[in-house]
């Protein structure tokens, strides 16, 4: 007996945590199968370790139960108010037309788009879906939007003239034009590298 129960012991130790701080919950299937002992032989140890004061083990009722707190109803007794179910429709409805109008738009912003249909507002564009992305490339924006671009990437860590090129889908004369702007104001430093980065 005393051989198995510090079998069961060393398993306990070794599958769980926290024992020495509080109760712990455990499963007497696992332990059985991590020591190779039967179900029986696991309960007695345990019983044999607490008889010893190494550890306290409440023993799990044998036989589980439920209890429902509230009543269930039968489905031929559930109505559902045409109201209420004319109601839904118009939401599903709503949710659909909302993804389609996503997935297909060909103008906006995604992402105004995204907040939209949580209920939430965004002021401007994001500048980054292939919507705005687009947009830009059609000539449609402002120097504003060239300018925040810059200073967006440049805020981030310095960067070379090609990266902001590669990355902002924006004219090459407007991206020289402006980085030369941002730096004669004083946004913008062109360090000894030959990279650009924001002044904080």
């Amino acid at each position: 007996m005393l051989h198995s129960a510090d079998q069961v012991l060393q398993a306990i130790l070794r599958l769980y945590t926290g024992l020495f701080a509080d109760y712990v919950f455990i499963n007497e299937d696992v332990i059985a199968f991590r020591t190779g002992l039967d179900q029986e032989t696991i309960y007695n140890s345990l019983l044999e370790l607490t008889r010893m004061h190494i550890l306290h083990y409440v023993p799990r009722k044998r036989t589980p139960y439920i209890i429902y707190t509230t009543s269930r109803e039968e489905p031929k007794h559930v109505l559902i108010p045409k109201a209420v179910y004319e109601d839904l429709r118009d939401r599903m409805t709503q949710r659909v037309e909302a993804t389609i109008n996503y997935a297909y738009s060909d103008e906006g912003c995604r992402e105004r788009m995204l907040l939209g249909y949580f209920g939430e507002r965004a002021d401007e564009d994001c500048g980054h879906c292939d919507l705005c992305i687009d947009r830009r490339k059609r000539g449609d924006h402002q120097p504003e939007d060239v300018q925040q671009g810059i200073l967006y990437m440049a805020g981030l860590r310095p960067r070379r003239l090609e990266e902001f090129l590669n990355t902002l889908s924006f004219p090459r004369d407007e991206i020289i034009s402006m980085l030369s702007f941002l730096v004669d104001e004083g946004f913008v430093e062109h360090l000894d590298d030959d990279t650009y980065r924001t002044i904080k």
